[in-house]
């Protein structure tokens, strides 16, 4: 039995603790890399292990494509502040624009994604996505984030 009359660490400075920061973003150098490798085990022995080792492949992707993309165009610090201010989110998904960072982030994914194991279901739309021209590609991440993809 655990004695639950002693704290067990020091004391707790009240009106003294330091307001934690806006956002705590992750480090791209190793966070898909964590990521696949947290799929991949759980992956054994999961009646969803298929899925979850096509998940892990893509995280896997994510992390190998990230050498050398180019910077990605940031809204404007106006726009920034103004969403801090509000506690908005600082990128508007309906104001989205293609940039080169996008653009060959993209491509790179999708080059490496035919190396995935998945079903074929998910391999034609990879074919159908990578066939697409820039309006095409623009049509389906406007899709992806006003959330109407079309389900075929």
């Amino acid at each position: 039995m655990s004695d639950v009359s002693a704290p067990r660490g020091g004391a707790i400075p009240i009106g003294e603790v330091a307001t934690p920061p806006f956002v705590r973003l992750p480090d791209p150098v190793t966070h898909f890399r964590q990521r696949a490798q947290r799929f991949m085990a759980l992956s054994k022995d999961n009646p969803l292990g298929p899925y979850l080792y096509f998940l892990a492949g893509l995280a896997e992707a994510q992390h190998r494509i990230q050498d050398g993309l180019p910077e990605p165009d940031l809204p404007a610090l106006d726009a920034r502040e103004r969403a801090r201010e509000f506690a908005m989110p600082p990128l508007d998904r309906g104001k989205f624009t293609a940039d080169a960072a996008f653009d060959s982030t993209l491509d790179r994914l999708f080059a490496i994604s035919t190396e995935i194991e998945m079903p074929d279901t998910a391999r034609l739309a990879l074919d159908r996505a990578t066939r697409l021209d820039a309006a095409g590609r623009y049509a389906m991440v406007r899709g992806v984030l006003s959330d109407s993809v079309a389900i075929e």
